[in-house]
């Protein structure tokens, strides 16, 4: 539940806020040997929902060891569109005793900008779920999840602008930093003084991600409609176990029979990293067991 406190403390006024609706297929068999296989396919869209962010199919395997445990494996293909990227790097901070105008203590900067593509990965995941059932209506479900994606070598536009002007660094009363082009240059004067490469670059990455999500679901004989809210982390591996998102959904599902089930959930996603991005979506899913 700490999750659910700490949510707020991660949304800032300089959040980019969006909106996008998750659609999912998704069809299961039980096996003998408390064995289950499952297919799925998925779609996504952003950008108020107006552009499609990504598609994919997996499939997953399920390993029930008992009423309270269960284990599962999964691999998914994702075809992922990258909307274009700019960063900004300060670099060597130059400093000098003469104080005139050929003699500034300032920063030089970077800025990088990345052409939009459409990005292939694949990922797979392994996790473990524990179960318990309290007064015979209310379900508690912890999941960990072990999450690596990989994304294959690919080509990727890149235009570099190396600035040669200085900025002076500058902190707010909340402690947050910023660059500003010092006051001789702020007439535009020099801003002719940068150093601009595009280039071809080849990109690829494995991330890992440990992901915990803690869920509530109202689970009751009889009663078609299942409510639930759930919290969900997720750290990076390989960076101490850094924060990247906590994800909160509140939705129901509802059991048209046994064989056929329906999904909808509200969905707040924030990230922490710089940049940080509140993407709100509305998701809707449609399972089928046999």
């Amino acid at each position: 539940m700490f999750c659910l406190l700490l949510s707020p403390a991660l949304v800032s006024a300089g959040d980019k806020d969006d909106f996008g609706t998750w659609l999912e297929l998704g069809a299961e068999k039980a096996l003998p040997h408390n064995l289950s296989v499952g297919l799925s396919t998925e779609l996504r869209m952003q950008d108020n929902s107006t552009t499609v962010n990504r598609w994919g199919i997996g499939a997953e395997l399920g390993y029930k060891v008992n009423k309270y445990f269960k284990l599962g494996a999964s691999y998914s293909f994702l075809y992922g569109y990258n909307a274009d990227k700019f960063k900004t790097k300060v670099t060597d901070h130059y400093k000098d005793d003469i104080v005139d105008d050929d003699h500034w203590n300032g920063y030089n900067k970077v800025e990088t900008f990345t052409q939009s593509n459409w990005v292939m990965r694949h990922r797979f995941n392994v996790e473990a779920n524990a179960t318990v059932k309290l007064g015979g209506w209310l379900r508690i479900s912890l999941r960990e999840r072990y999450q690596y994606t990989h994304r294959p070598e690919q080509y990727e536009n890149e235009t570099k602008t190396k600035w040669k002007v200085r900025y002076d660094k500058v902190m707010d009363g909340d402690g947050n930093v910023s660059y500003q082009l010092k006051d001789e240059y702020a007439e535009g004067w020099m801003l002719d003084y940068a150093d601009r490469q595009e280039r071809d670059t080849i990109s690829m990455s494995n991330t890992h991600i440990l992901r915990t999500r803690l869920k509530l679901e109202v689970d009751k004989k009889r009663l078609a409609w299942s409510p639930f809210v759930s919290v969900e982390t997720q750290n990076n591996l390989t960076e101490c176990m850094h924060l990247t998102k906590v994800r909160t959904m509140v939705g129901t599902e509802y059991k048209i029979n046994k064989h056929h089930s329906l999904e909808a959930a509200y969905v707040f996603t924030c990230e922490t990293d710089e940049g940080r991005q509140r993407f709100h979506a509305v998701s809707v899913g449609y399972k089928f067991k046999f």
